[in-house]
């Protein structure tokens, strides 16, 4: 059995391995890497059931088992390639800082894998990366510091998604893809990637409330999305804020009403409106 290449690809202890009679059997110049090897003090959760073979004070198991997509290419470079690039994924545990001294894992910024003497960064909680031997990183469940993390809306190591409260770890944020998914799914505005909207979006000024249009991003409450414009119908359009402020708030147009002198001179009737016809552009 022998690596290939000689070197650890990741991590500084994940290697590619072949066996001579593997490579004898494919009859190709470059062939799709048989095993994966790597130091067991650093990589758990694995199925105990799967075959290994321990080999230069490394575990090796075969790719099948570690990565859930074979990759077929003609040019065997890039189907290395391809193999290395998903590894870092799939063996992100793999990368875990190792640590059992308590000053270092009772460190505000570090959370402390479950069953495990692992210690990660918190900001790698939720990042869509298993980090933890058991992926009690990732997982909203098993997590006991969900509620810490996602509590804060201004939280320095995650973010929440305006219109789901998804919590999501700021290493997603602007990483050019969608999390959170998209406030409008025609202009494809996603709050992850456009954050400045998103802070646009989460403020507005009192008299913009009930008043017809959606200027505030739904809010996840009660598993009902709420806005400005929910639960309106006993909020009066016509108040000190919108009165004669040259909107129609109201969708009769009453907090408009009698709001210009002028009108007055025009021989109009009382609570009626000045009207341009698009004829003749005269009022």
């Amino acid at each position: 059995m022998f690596y290939v290449p000689s070197a650890a690809i990741v991590f500084g202890h994940v290697y590619l391995a072949y066996t001579k009679q593997y490579i004898v059997e494919q009859k190709a110049r470059l062939n799709a890497p048989e095993y994966i090897c790597y130091n067991e003090q650093l990589c758990g959760g694995f199925n105990p059931n799967q075959k290994t073979i321990h080999f230069n004070n490394s575990l090796c198991r075969r790719v099948q088992d570690i990565l859930p997509r074979v990759i077929s290419n003609s040019d065997g470079i890039i189907m290395i390639w391809q193999y290395i690039h998903q590894i870092p994924f799939y063996l992100s545990k793999c990368n875990t800082i190792l640590h059992n001294a308590t000053i270092f894992c009772d460190n505000r910024t570090m959370y402390q894998c479950l069953n495990s003497s692992k210690c990660i960064a918190k900001i790698r909680i939720f990042d869509q990366f298993e980090d933890c031997d058991y992926g009690d990183d990732e997982d909203r469940q098993k997590n006991i510091l969900t509620n810490e993390i996602c509590s804060k809306e201004r939280s320095s190591t995650h973010f929440i998604c305006p219109n789901t409260n998804k919590c999501i770890s700021r290493k997603l944020v602007r990483d050019s893809k969608c999390d959170c998914g998209y406030l409008d799914a025609e202009h494809f505005v996603c709050p992850d990637e456009y954050t400045e909207m998103k802070s646009i979006r989460e403020r507005i000024s009192f008299p913009t409330i009930c008043n017809g249009f959606n200027d505030l991003n739904p809010i996840l409450i009660d598993r009902q999305n709420y806005t400005d414009e929910t639960e309106c119908n006993q909020w009066v359009c016509n108040n000190a804020y919108t009165r004669c402020n040259g909107y129609w708030d109201c969708y009769d147009g009453a907090d408009e009403v009698d709001c210009h002198e002028f009108l007055l001179g025009l021989n109009c009737s009382a609570h009626s409106f000045l009207c341009l016809s698009l004829i003749t552009r005269k009022f």
